[in-house]
């Protein structure tokens, strides 16, 4: 895996590109997805990949996937690092609970390569939602 960091044109703004031209842009004023929101997210969107594909493999039927996720940073100190997160799923579709609970502690607990990156320095909580 390679990317390649570029400052942007506005003040502390950054283009992360991969070798195949896909890109993402972090912004550390404020203003758009910090580094920080992105590894967040990365962590939310890696479970859910995770989940989705678990499911499939239990033949149930995942219509909609919702994470919301959620951070607690050690704001007393620098760096500000993750303390701990909670990923809240919302499922929808034909799918039994016990099957959404079980996929997604196994990619949560299991599967997530970026969570499992940051473990155990970080405590990863989760529930789910069946609508």
């Amino acid at each position: 895996m390679k990317l390649t960091v570029n400052n942007l044109s506005n003040h502390l703004e950054y283009s992360v590109k991969k070798e195949n031209g896909a890109e993402i842009i972090l912004n550390a004023d404020g203003k758009g997805i910090s580094p920080m929101d992105g590894l967040l997210g990365c962590v939310a969107a890696c479970s859910a990949v995770d989940v989705e594909l678990i499911l499939e493999k239990m033949r149930q039927k995942l219509e909609t996937l919702t994470v919301k996720a959620k951070g607690e940073r050690a704001e007393d100190q620098t760096p500000k690092f993750f303390r701990k997160m909670h990923l809240e799923f919302k499922l929808g579709g034909d799918i039994k609970k016990s099957a959404a609970e079980k996929a997604v502690g196994l990619a949560v607990e299991k599967y997530c390569s970026v969570a499992s990156s940051l473990k155990p320095d970080i405590d990863i909580s989760w529930n789910v939602t069946i609508e």
